[in-house]
């Protein structure tokens, strides 16, 4: 339960100067003082009726309507028009012909959505800051509502989302036999504390209920919004009636969560990033139960946030879940081995990234050291500054021919550095039956390294389950082993801002694995990290405590989730990279990264730099890897610019491949 605000400092949103104008405060409790992590109060009864068909058999299938209806019916019988919580279980068991037995009572039910009720409560910031104000000024407080539980239970729901209830200070409907609607709930409370209701100021979200009734009793009274979007982002914009029951949930606690943020980038990390690791792992928890597998080994760094999280809320309390691993594995740290397995040296070109390299950087990426062949580079006349894109269609003939000769000519030493990789891949359990690997994913030629050196190496195939793939992996991936969540060659996402928010952001921020030695005392193979300075990345830092903290929100409400569709998990990123406020275009836009050349997010010179020299223009579009931002810097319109990119790039080539 969240009992403490990180920011005392909002304004309230009711002025302060009405606030003093009355001695007592009276507040409606649920939608007012109290938000539910469920889009809809009456999707508890789903989630409980998971937990009933769970806990006593099929007889409970159907529940969620079943308990909709019982209410309905108990408020129309009574004369009085509201019912307890008992009477509504007890009503359902007698319409459906249940029949108590052992722990299958209406009172063990009625016990079950109380303690759902619990978990699903928490505090609504910006009422509890003017609750807050009033007990400050030593303002009486009373807790009036229109419900089924008792007074006791919701001073039980109060106290647990923070504020400090006295029963006694709590009038409800079902026990006075009176509602708020016709007036006289509010009459009675005046009655029996003895109030006039000048002195008396109400504060609901109901305009039936809470505004017109509390004037049937002359109290002044002031309605609030039930529903407050606090996201800067939110999840599936406008898209409420399309969501399934765990995607509303979703939504509701992140919009909950969003109110806790007082940091602008912790924010953004609870909308947009925290979606993505919750539906991701409950994912990979179906395929895993799925496809019958015992262990799940979780690749550094990239799946640092998915581990975490599989770890606390999966692993921790799931008897049947799989054991795990975190290994330090990287396509650097394999090229090595894997250039040494293959029979043709030419597919190590599939492992390269596409900007053109010197033939230094070349041999660095595969392991070797320029020092060990530079007669032979001499020979094929390589110069130090030529560069080559290692992805061409054609690979260029001298680094052809220099790859084949090191290929047939690998010197001993790096035999021996390769045996370091293929004993760590076994020490951390990549050759044992029904194991899997997680990764991120995007091309598909880290899988298609490892499996071939564990395979050359006695091992098994390993199939990868992915948070997503790039249109065209597929030739890296055939014949493979491989899931994916997202993306893929059936998805119409820009995928290229997509992917580099998913890479700057989500992974641990250490450097990559290089290669493997013998640790000190001689017992295990441990990894070697390259060093990385990550000091200045102080809004990555924050967005991923943002996202951890909106990942806790969403399972510490223990209900029984399934399911999340991947394009409503990144649905607020989409929303971040295509349509940005302009200040985090700008603090986000300017982050530096390396990625074989030095560029930023997404920051644009003055547009009087390109009318000049429009070939920096286009020099700089090239490297931002935020190409929405980029235009939106520069023009200041808001305007879809990536999408306009794109669907340009795609005419482009299109024509120029038919010319």
């Amino acid at each position: 339960m969240r009992v403490q605000s990180k920011d005392d400092s909002k304004k309230l949103i009711i002025e302060k100067n009405i606030l003093d104008s009355y001695s007592v405060i009276s507040f409606d409790v649920f939608d007012t003082l109290i938000k539910r992590d469920v889009l809809h109060p009456k999707d508890l009864f789903f989630y409980e009726e998971r937990l009933l068909v769970n806990l006593f058999g099929k007889s409970f299938n159907g529940f969620g309507e079943k308990r909709i209806f019982a209410e309905e019916y108990i408020r129309e019988k009574n004369e009085s028009h509201e019912c307890t919580l008992s009477e509504i279980y007890n009503e359902f068991f007698n319409e459906n012909n249940i029949k108590e037995n052992g722990e299958l009572t209406a009172e063990k039910c009625a016990s079950i959505e109380f303690e759902l009720e619990c978990k699903v409560c928490n505090k609504n910031r910006a009422i509890f800051d003017v609750y807050k104000y009033c007990k400050e000024k030593g303002k009486k407080i009373f807790f009036i509502s229109d419900m089924y539980l008792s007074a006791e239970n919701i001073c039980t729901l109060l106290n647990n989302c923070g504020y400090d209830a006295d029963v006694n200070d709590i009038y409800v409907s079902n026990e006075k036999g009176f509602n708020k609607r016709s007036g006289k709930l509010f009459q009675s409370f005046l009655e029996q504390e003895g109030l006039n209701a000048s002195e008396v100021l109400h504060i609901g979200d109901s305009y039936h209920a809470d505004f017109l009734g509390s004037r049937k009793a002359r109290i002044k009274a002031i309605h609030v919004n039930r529903f407050v979007n606090n996201c800067i982002y939110p999840i599936a914009s406008g898209k409420h009636d399309e969501l399934s029951l765990d995607e509303k949930s979703l939504k509701a606690v992140i919009n909950n969560a969003s109110a806790f943020d007082s940091d602008r980038f912790e924010k953004i990390g609870t909308e947009c990033f925290s979606p993505i690791v919750i539906g991701y792992v409950l994912w990979l928890r179906k395929k895993a139960h799925e496809n019958g597998i015992k262990k799940l080994i979780f690749l550094a760094r990239d799946s640092y946030l998915f581990f975490e999280t599989y770890k606390k809320y999966f692993c921790a309390k799931e008897e049947d879940a799989p054991s795990i691993e975190y290994a330090y594995v990287s396509r650097k740290s394999l090229r090595l081995s894997y250039f040494l397995t293959i029979e043709n040296f030419e597919d190590i070109c599939l492992t390269f990234p596409t900007q053109p390299l010197t033939i230094e950087a070349i041999l660095k990426e595969i392991g070797f050291e320029k020092k060990d062949f530079c007669d032979v580079i001499k020979k094929y006349n390589i110069s130090d500054d030529e560069k080559f894109n290692m992805r061409e269609p054609v690979l260029n003939e001298k680094v052809s021919n220099l790859l084949k000769y090191i290929h047939e000519n690998v010197p001993e030493k790096y035999y021996e550095i390769s045996e370091l990789t293929i004993e760590y891949l076994k020490q951390e359990g990549f050759s044992e039956e029904n194991t899997a690997a997680v990764d991120i994913g995007w091309h598909g030629s880290l899988q298609l390294m490892l499996e071939k050196i564990l395979v050359a190496n006695g091992g098994n195939e390993i199939p990868f389950f992915y948070y997503g793939i790039l249109s065209g992996a597929g030739r890296r991936l055939k014949g493979l082993s491989y899931y994916h969540y997202a993306l893929g060659e059936e998805n119409k996402t820009d995928e290229v801002s997509l992917v580099y928010f998913l890479e700057r952001f989500v992974p641990e921020f250490i450097g990559s694995t290089k290669g493997y030695e013998i640790a000190k005392d001689g017992a295990l193979i441990v990894p070697v990290l390259e060093e990385k300075d990550f000091s200045k990345f102080d809004i990555g830092k924050r967005i991923q405590k943002g996202c951890i903290f909106g990942v806790d929100e969403f399972f510490s409400t223990g209900l029984t989730v399934e399911d999340i569709r991947s394009e409503i998990s990144y649905s607020a990123l989409l929303s971040l990279i295509y349509y940005p406020k302009m200040e985090d275009a700008v603090s986000i836009g300017d982050i530096e990264f390396f990625d074989g050349i030095d560029y930023n997010m997404a920051k644009p010179k003055k547009m009087s730099a390109y009318i000049f020299h429009p070939g920096k223009l286009k020099d700089d579009i090239k490297k931002s890897r935020w190409r929405e931002a980029f235009f939106y810097r520069l023009f200041k319109i808001r305007f879809p610019w990536g999408k306009m990119f794109v669907s340009v790039k795609k005419r482009y080539m299109k024509r120029k491949k038919y010319k």
